[in-house]
C-alpha cells in the first residue's frame, strides 16, 4: 500500500490525510489520519491513476477478461 500512496503522490495526487489500514469487513483501504472538515476533500487522485470499469472494458486487457462477470 505504501507503494500505491507513493505512486499516486508521484502522479500529482494528494493522500496526505490518509493512511493504509486493514478494515475488519472491507479489507485493505485508506482511512483519515485527522479530522476532516465537512465538505473538504479527503484526498485527490488524478484521473490518469484511476482504474474504472469503462477503462478496463475499453483497454487491451478487455480481451483477457472475456468470460469474467464484471460488477455493475
Amino acid at each position: 500500500m505504501k507503494n500505491l500512496i507513493n505512486w499516486v503522490k508521484s502522479q500529482g495526487g494528494n493522500l496526505s490525510q490518509v493512511e493504509e489500514f486493514v478494515f475488519e469487513k472491507e479489507g485493505r483501504g485508506f482511512r483519515a489520519t485527522e479530522d476532516i472538515p465537512e465538505s473538504s476533500p479527503l484526498c485527490s487522485v488524478p484521473l490518469k491513476c484511476l482504474i474504472t470499469k469503462k477503462i478496463v472494458t475499453t483497454s487491451e486487457i478487455a480481451n483477457y477478461l472475456k468470460g469474467f462477470q464484471l460488477p455493475t
